[in-house]
């Protein structure tokens, strides 16, 4: 009953005293630090800021928000369940008195795009809180810490951390880290997995002085700790930093090393067995955890020669340590590592039918019970392979290590731009469908290739902004020959480096695709000379019909007008096609004004240019056309220093000498020595059986 009063006190303490309270709703950063600045300074008032989108970047701290009070900070979750990712450092310095609380929920919390240190800080002067809670939270890529103090005293009357999962994260430290005494600290219903360099989940071990030190309650129960964790630090460490009645609870967890091993779980060295608990005074009590390959409870569990230390609940006489019952290893516990769903994916559901979920004090449920399913999982195999083209892909939906009968995998059959969609093997011609596991599950899915030369298409991208090296050489080429694409400033001098976008537009939820960005002074708009541009150089010896196709646009300022220019020596350039970006409105976005939106660029190549070793094809902004600008700009913004353009799904096309035979050779055997094309023109470089082959101008049937 104590420790259950003691469990609610805490939450108690937000609201016994509070007089008023203000929300806000943020929905981007600058609402955010809005509502911060604007927070009040009562200790009285309890105020929240609402989350409504995803947003980073944000470094907060007391001197400007708040000094008192209770201020939450909650996820609003979107129409699909998704927690908003709020990526963030506050410090907290300035508190005093005990006068302040903070409270996350319902969050995707990190600290990566801002740095390598902490979500929550305190640095410098003695700080001291009320509650300091993380709830319902999913906490991952941190650089250092979620908490971490260095500030020389101060006190937390009540730490919590409960249904979150902390995981993906790669730095060195301790998670949670205390130079503050602790009144109460609760860790409940959490997954810890994919932290393999981390120090310690929890550790108190900075407290200044004798007098700071406190009695602490301390409950870490129900928890799944999946941890590589290959040092003899332990995971929970407290020193000498709290006071001689100090009180730890560790029920009903479970505490396995990793079995797998991937790019987060390294393999436990030989010989060596991770702690779980280290502390100098205080009484333990752990009962009905799974524990494997981490060193047992017995370990250590002395008094000093004072009769004073570590485990006061240590019988003297008969040697027995009180309060340290049931723990169990993994045989013990009738758990296998195939119990659970998929580890490696961060599933760790197991079937309410298993040992464990009555196995806790009490008749409780060992580990978090959201883990716990109704029903027993059935696990299936999963695979889908493509037919009939080297370019298109099928993007799955979820992308899991283990799949389960009834699970739903979204299909989408992806032409890439090169391709067309013939339906699945199964006769299903959606070219996105969902399909539920019933067992089993092998599909195919089938295209036809579009007939190319080349294809720069950007498919390699994985994030946005990335600067790739020039000159970059197509993503697929079927043509004979160097098929590249360069950069060149405004001089003409090649770079070695392009820029590209993904999935833009992001201004809207339609037609995202992959590009390359120029961005150049808008200067060069405005005056005669020739602006940055992209081109590419191929070979058309043996080609006729060459074909050119591209889409471009913009969502800043640019010209009107793009032009797609041949040359044959890369000096002289002639126009051979033009695309205008026009400014109609968008619907879905009014104030883009025709902006994010793609034009397309097509051209034949005229007959003088076959037969060439090499061709160059450029496409650049008109600097004689007008401007397209947005709203803002239009109005009278003077801030107009730069212009970007966005080119995507380049692609070169054309016939191949030899694409029109008639008769097939049933008599004569392909060879090694000289191109062998498809029956579409195309050179391939992997025959099949049973399929049509064209080779020094006859076709062939492969047997």
């Amino acid at each position: 009953m104590k420790k259950i009063i003691s469990f609610l006190a805490g939450a108690l303490m937000l609201t016994s005293t509070t007089a008023w309270a203000d929300s806000y709703v943020a929905e981007n950063k600058a609402d955010f630090v809005s509502a911060w600045n604007a927070l009040g300074k009562n200790p009285r008032q309890q105020d929240t800021i609402f989350v409504a989108a995803d947003m980073g970047g944000l470094n907060m701290n007391t001197t400007n928000g708040p000094l008192a009070g209770a201020l939450y900070i909650i996820g609003q979750e979107d129409e699909t369940g998704k927690m908003p990712r709020l990526e963030v450092q506050i410090a907290i310095d300035t508190c005093v008195a005990n006068s302040f609380s903070l409270i996350f929920e319902d969050l995707t919390l990190s600290r990566r795009s801002t740095g390598t240190g902490e979500i929550v800080a305190s640095r410098t002067a003695p700080t001291y809180i009320d509650t300091l809670a993380f709830r319902n939270c999913d906490i991952l890529e941190f650089g250092r810490w979620p908490y971490r103090s260095t500030c020389s005293g101060g006190n937390i009357n009540y730490f919590e951390v409960t249904d979150c999962s902390i995981h993906n994260a790669d730095g060195e430290q301790e998670m949670f880290r205390f130079s503050q005494s602790i009144v109460e600290a609760v860790i409940v219903n959490n997954t810890f997995y994919n932290l393999p360099n981390i120090k310690a989940i929890f550790a108190l071990t900075r407290v200044p002085d004798e007098a700071s030190k406190m009695n602490l309650i301390f409950t870490f129960e129900n928890n799944d700790v999946f941890v590589a964790n290959a040092q003899t630090i332990p995971l929970l460490q407290f020193g000498q930093c709290a006071g001689m009645l100090s009180e730890y609870y560790i029920n009903n967890n479970i505490i396995l090393y990793p079995s797998w091993e991937n790019e987060w779980n390294k393999a436990l060295p030989e010989g060596t067995q991770p702690r779980i608990f280290s502390g100098s005074y205080g009484s333990v009590y752990a009962s009905n955890n799974v524990m494997e390959n981490f060193q047992p409870w017995t370990s250590g569990m002395q008094l000093d020669a004072e009769g004073e230390g570590a485990w006061l609940n240590y019988d003297e006489a008969t040697g027995e340590v009180l309060g340290i019952s049931d723990n169990m290893t993994m045989a013990e516990a009738h758990l296998e590592w195939s119990d659970f769903a998929s580890c490696e994916s961060g599933d760790f559901s197991i079937w309410n039918g298993h040992y464990l979920y009555t196995a806790g004090v009490e008749g409780a449920c060992v580990g978090p019970e959201s883990w716990y399913t109704d029903a027993q999982k059935v696990k299936a195999s999963f695979s889908c392979t493509v037919e009939g083209s080297r370019s298109a892909k099928v993007i799955v939906d979820p992308v899991k290590d283990q799949y389960f009968v009834g699970d739903e995998i979204k299909l989408t059959a992806d032409c890439n731009g090169l391709n067309t969609f013939e339906g699945w093997g199964d006769g299903n011609t959606d070219a996105q469908r969902t399909i539920t596991l019933e067992g089993d599950l092998s599909i195919t899915a089938r295209f036809t290739e579009t007939d190319y030369l080349a294809a720069w298409n950007l498919d390699q991208l994985t994030q946005n902004n990335a600067v790739l090296t020039s000159p970059l050489a197509a993503n697929y080429v079927t043509g004979e020959g160097e098929y590249v694409l360069n950069y060149a400033s405004n001089d003409g001098t090649d770079m070695d480096y392009v820029n590209t976008r993904t999935n833009k537009f992001s201004s809207r939820v339609l037609d995202l695709r992959n590009c390359f960005a120029i961005r150049e002074s808008s200067g060069m708009l405005d005056t005669t000379s020739t602006p940055g541009y992209i081109y590419v150089k191929f070979p058309t010896v043996g080609l006729s019909s060459v074909k050119f196709h591209a889409v471009v646009g913009t969502d800043g300022y640019c010209s009107d007008k793009i032009n797609l220019e041949y040359s044959l020596d890369g000096v002289l350039w002639t126009t051979l096609a033009s695309a205008t970006i026009e400014e109609a409105a968008d619907s879905q976005n009014p104030d883009m004004m025709g902006q994010a939106l793609w034009f397309p660029l097509d051209a034949q190549l005229p007959s003088a240019l076959e037969g060439k070793e090499v061709v160059w094809l450029r496409v650049i902004a008109d600097v004689s056309a007008g401007r397209t600008m947005t709203p803002a700009q239009a109005s009278g913004d003077a801030d107009i220093n730069t212009y970007f353009l966005y080119v995507a799904d380049m692609l070169l096309s054309g016939e191949t000498e030899g694409s029109a035979i008639e008769c097939v050779d049933n008599d004569e055997a392909l060879t090694n020595d000289e191109p062998i094309y498809d029956i579409m023109g195309r050179r391939v470089f992997q025959v099949e059986p049973n399929h049509i082959y064209i080779q020094k101008g006859k076709k062939f049937i492969q047997k």
